[in-house]
């Protein structure tokens, strides 16, 4: 029984080692070749695994490439609620735009161009990328509409639009990059079009987005 056991557990961590190995060539097949290019027979080569067992875990390319660049990508939910929607907005938002810097954004890119010319791909992004990230937000807005923070009247599909697709453009068209400034740039012009006319404090500071106003040239 013992024998047993410890067998298992060896076989799971090979299993473990093997799967990790199969999700990291993927990703570094598709940062330097691009999502086209990605193959079963190409990682299998490059991994050490065996095709059928690429194909029993991942059946199809777009399965694959989605759980590779998930595997370096920052959980959806790993930052802590502030108890403001408006800052948890902000946060999902650099949480965001960090997950899809340097290389992430590149492997992104690239995946988010198949899924332009093939619907299946489409479909297994939206399924695993877009999807939870696009539940946090929707999360957020509604608590800012339960706590008085956003107007009760808003869009929440047309705000999650206006936060989110802007990131998504420029990372496939540019121009300029995905900083930290652009990122609150976005965010607050956004938001001064859905905040409530007077936003509620909380114990730590008042959550009203502040406008910035540019400054006169001296």
């Amino acid at each position: 029984m013992e024998l047993e056991i410890l067998c298992r557990a060896r076989g799971r961590k090979r299993d473990e080692t093997t799967r990790k190995a199969i999700l990291r060539t993927a990703y570094e097949l598709i940062a330097a070749n691009g999502y086209r290019a990605l193959t079963f027979e190409g990682v299998a080569a490059r991994s050490g695994a065996g095709k059928t067992t690429i194909y029993r875990w991942w059946p199809t390319k777009a399965a694959l490439a989605t759980d590779a660049l998930l595997a370096e990508m920052t959980p959806v939910a790993a930052f802590e609620r502030t108890g403001s929607a408006i800052e948890d907005i902000r946060l999902e938002m650099h949480q965001m735009a960090e997950s899809m810097s340097g290389t992430n954004g590149k492997v992104m890119a690239c995946i988010l161009g198949g899924a332009r010319e093939d619907p299946e791909t489409a479909a297994v992004y939206k399924e695993k990328i877009v999807g939870p990230r696009r539940a946090i937000g929707y999360e957020c807005l509604r608590l800012g509409i339960r706590s008085g923070e956003l107007r009760p009247e808003i869009d929440i599909d047309v705000a999650l639009d206006a936060l989110f697709l802007p990131i998504f453009v420029r990372l496939m068209f540019g121009p300029g990059t995905i900083d930290a400034s652009w990122v609150d740039r976005l965010t607050d012009t956004v938001l001064n079009g859905i905040v409530a006319k007077s936003v509620p404090a909380t114990a730590n500071e008042p959550l009203a987005v502040p406008s910035r106003e540019p400054q006169a040239a001296h």
